[in-house]
């Protein structure tokens, strides 16, 4: 499989998981999904080799999709971060 390939395939398993993205951006390089509060929780960005690379907000995952697409991702050997971080307004 190509990377041109691979990078169209997780971007078909990511919108099969988190449904339809609501962002796309840089020359079709930067697809992203957000929860319903309006919050981005996972970026799929093509790098300069037409590699995909995942990035999960796990706090505004909505529904622990995260497990799912962190699975895809190692099985694929496709790069991925995951920011386990709480949001700068949470808890005020």
């Amino acid at each position: 499989m190509t990377k041109v390939n691979m990078f169209s395939w997780t971007l078909s398993y990511l919108s099969s998981v988190a449904g339809e993205f609501c962002t796309l951006a840089d020359n079709d390089r930067l697809f992203s999904w957000s929860n319903r509060g309006g919050d981005y929780w996972l970026n799929l960005i093509k790098d300069d080799n037409g590699n995909p690379h995942v990035m999960i907000y796990a706090w505004h995952d909505p529904s622990n999709l995260l497990y799912s697409i962190i699975g895809y991702c190692e099985y694929h050997d496709i790069n991925y971060e995951v920011d386990e971080g709480m949001p700068d307004d949470a808890g005020a």
